[in-house]
């Protein structure tokens, strides 16, 4: 645990594992063990035996090659190191004291000293472990993958204008890459960064945004929502928005993102925290009016709904990566959107509009809300040392 030797010899010393050998302690004359008395020597220990002889006496026997010589033939040699000892004790009251006198030696022990095990064949160190690059399809060509969108006004009436205010909000597909799958020697994220510089995602060049029509059903799950008008106040209601009418069919959108086909990440630089590594652009819409409009239940209210994927202000998708504690790398596509629920007038025109409760839009159905990779070719990941 401490990665710590130690030797029964006054001129030994404790050293860490790791600590380089001195120019000194090379035994670059293949003399190693050349001292009767074994001081000024370097060992490395392999294994070692204890045995215990006859009254009181023992033998501990070291094993070790000699790993500083340029000679590889005395590489392979193998070097045995003894020690000799008595313990003697006496009664201290009801305490014994052990005291120990050692003897080194630097010959191989008597043949019916030999321990019963068989020294192990010298093997060389393995060659230095190299990392290979890791390449995996992460997006089937011709795929469509849900944008996850989950959007709430809280209630409130306001004066005109779209109950949404006019903020933009994020729908997001996200990819989830197992580390630990890509080499079995990486089980921490510092590791995975040590071993692996560059992430490269391809063939990122013909994505698409796909929006089903704006029909309020695949877009509200829960429409047990009152909306409320007036002149001058949201006193008067329109009833719930699960029992509005389709008035007026909408249109579908579709959009181009322009991400370039290839993005390179650097893994140092990605950390536990989402960030956004590449953005793209995507194309306008090409009709100007895709909402659907309804009808409300009571007084005879007119209202517009649509969820916007691109115009001017919302053409922007990101490419946004991150680890998590569980060793995973999450690639991550976000798409800006706008929504928007606006109160149009009928019989009577109210400038005031508003909801009593709480509307969410929950999307994360691919043909309601989606992204899909028109390449012939899958998306893929590839992890380079």
């Amino acid at each position: 645990k401490t990665n710590r030797v130690y030797l029964i010899n006054e001129q030994t010393r404790a050293i860490d594992a790791q600590t380089p050998v001195s120019d000194s302690e090379k035994d670059n004359d293949c003399k190693f063990l050349q001292t009767p008395d074994g001081t000024n020597c370097s060992y490395i220990i392999d294994m070692f035996s204890i045995q215990a002889l006859y009254k009181g006496n023992f033998e501990i026997i070291f094993y070790a090659d000699n790993p500083y010589t340029n000679n590889e033939e005395d590489y392979l040699r193998l070097s045995v190191w003894s020690f000799r000892g008595k313990t003697k004790s006496t009664l201290n009251n009801y305490l014994r004291d052990m005291t120990t006198n050692y003897k080194t030696s630097f010959l191989l022990p008597h043949d019916y000293e030999i321990p019963t095990f068989n020294y192990p064949q010298y093997v060389l160190p393995p060659v230095p472990y190299n990392y290979k690059s890791y390449t995996k399809d992460i997006w089937d060509a011709n795929a469509i993958q849900p944008l996850k969108t989950k959007i709430i006004v809280n209630p409130h009436c306001i004066n005109r204008g779209n109950l949404f205010l006019d903020n933009l909000y994020d729908g997001y597909y996200e990819i989830e890459i197992d580390l630990k799958q890509i080499d079995l020697t990486i089980q921490s994220i510092s590791k995975f960064i040590s071993s692996y510089k560059t992430i490269e995602i391809s063939n990122l060049n013909n994505l698409q945004v796909e929006c089903g029509p704006p029909e309020i059903e695949n877009f509200i799950p829960d429409r047990n929502v009152n909306l409320i008008a007036g002149a001058n106040s949201c006193n008067n209601s329109l009833g719930l928005l699960s029992n509005a009418v389709l008035k007026k069919d909408g249109l579908s959108q579709n959009t181009i993102i322009n991400f370039d086909n290839t993005i390179t990440l650097y893994t140092d630089n990605i950390t536990n925290d989402i960030q956004t590594v590449a953005i793209a652009f995507t194309n306008g819409l090409q009709i100007v009016n895709y909402h659907s409009i309804y009808w409300t239940e009571n007084n005879n209210g007119v209202f517009q709904f649509l969820l916007q994927i691109s115009d001017d202000k919302i053409k922007e998708t990101y490419l946004q990566a991150y680890y998590t504690n569980d060793m995973k790398l999450k690639i991550r596509f976000t798409k800006k959107l706008k929504p928007e629920l606006r109160f149009l007038g009928g019989a009577k025109y109210w400038p005031y509009f508003g909801n009593e409760k709480d509307i969410t839009i929950d999307v994360s159905n691919p043909n309601v809300l989606g992204i899909i990779n028109k390449n012939d070719n899958p998306v893929k990941i590839t992890f380079k040392p």
